[in-house]
């Protein structure tokens, strides 16, 4: 059973009624609840919940929550309010059992930070392509994709191919050419450029590039496509970026290059997820 963290959507109600079962509420209304506890430890973990409580009262109504330095007032509140108070509890519980045992007191790591990574359409009458590559071993087996979209999210086109051992800048580079020269091919000629690897992104945006001795040749006739066309090049996070990457994938075991004009089965639960503008969370 999934259990939605707070930056997501609200459980269902079913799904909800079946995490109340299993979740307690942490409400401590008199000392005796805590009775191994002394009372400065008592104060120390109710500053502690306030300090959880005001992680989420931008998310919720405030009217959930005790506005005094006690617990969570009663089994009505949001299911992800008890399940945060059963892992704080847990957390807490464990410091203070250990520091009576063993002496010492465990260090636990802060709240990850979410970012919301969400693939945008392009302007109308422009073309999107979202490139990709990897390695297995930078060196190692490589690969590349990328797919192309219109304004309206239609699937244009998509192509992968496997590149022998190589490493990660180089399948990078090599994903980036094949999208101009195909884009050039077919005559799109306002092209949004977008990967995931940040040098490729610079180095395209200020034509400055040094690539590898084999692909020198490669990118002088990108720069000649690009005069004659309308780029523009931005950086995604790769979280926003796993339709190319699941084409990446899919290259390794094509040793030509292989193009698809409809979607293959493995990416269309991936291209629906952008169409609808669903977000990613990167957690850093």
């Amino acid at each position: 059973m999934m259990i939605y963290g707070p930056w997501s959507s609200p459980c269902s109600d079913q799904i909800e009624l079946e995490v109340q079962k299993t979740l307690k509420v942490i409400r401590f209304e008199s000392t005796e609840d805590c009775s191994f506890l002394d009372e400065s430890q008592i104060v120390e973990f109710q500053e502690t919940w306030i300090k959880y409580i005001q992680i989420f009262r931008e998310i919720e109504s405030p009217s959930y929550y005790d506005q005094s330095p006690v617990f969570l007032k009663n089994i009505d509140n949001p299911v992800w309010v008890q399940a945060a108070a059963e892992s704080a509890t847990a957390l807490y519980s464990d410091k203070v059992i250990s520091g009576k045992l063993f002496d010492c007191v465990p260090e636990f790591g802060k709240w990850p930070k979410t970012r919301l990574v969400v693939w945008h359409p392009p302007l109308p009458s422009w073309i999107k392509v979202n490139t990709d590559g990897l390695s297995k071993g930078n060196p190692g087996l490589s690969a590349c994709g990328g797919v192309f979209r219109s304004d309206s999210c239609d699937f244009l086109g998509g192509f992968a191919v496997s590149l022998g051992t190589h490493s990660a800048y180089y399948a990078e580079l090599m994903a980036v050419f094949l999208a101009i020269h195909i884009a050039h091919s077919n005559g799109w000629r306002k092209l949004w450029l977008e990967s995931d690897c940040l040098i490729v992104v610079r180095a395209i945006q200020s034509r400055k590039l040094d690539p590898p001795t084999q692909l020198k040749k490669l990118w002088n006739d990108c720069l000649r496509k690009i005069d004659s066309m309308n780029i523009y090049c931005s950086h995604i996070y790769r979280e926003g970026n796993r339709v190319a990457d699941e084409l990446a994938n899919l290259g390794l075991k094509y040793h030509r290059l292989q193009w698809w004009e409809n979607p293959p089965m493995e990416i269309q639960e991936l291209l629906l997820h952008d169409f609808w503008g669903l977000p990613n969370y990167r957690f850093c």
